[in-house]
């Protein structure tokens, strides 16, 4: 459970960040902080990446979420 707050914060980041970009272009209005927040995202991924030795993959992406959740719940 090194990596896995990173690695799910990170797709998080991506989503919402994602979603406020395509937002932002409906409202025609600047897309700057979600940008910020996918570029957040992205470099939180990274790190989950290099915390677990380079190893990781996108099949494991559903075992941190439920991991994150097991462990607050």
């Amino acid at each position: 459970m090194g990596y896995d707050y990173q690695l799910v914060g990170g797709v998080l980041l991506l989503i919402f960040g994602f979603i406020g970009v395509a937002n932002a272009y409906v409202d025609k209005r600047s897309p700057l902080y979600s940008l910020i927040g996918m570029l957040l995202g992205a470099a939180l991924i990274l790190w989950a990446w290099l915390l677990s030795g380079q190893t990781l993959t996108p099949k494991e992406i559903p075992n941190a979420i439920f991991r994150v959740l097991s462990y607050w719940f």
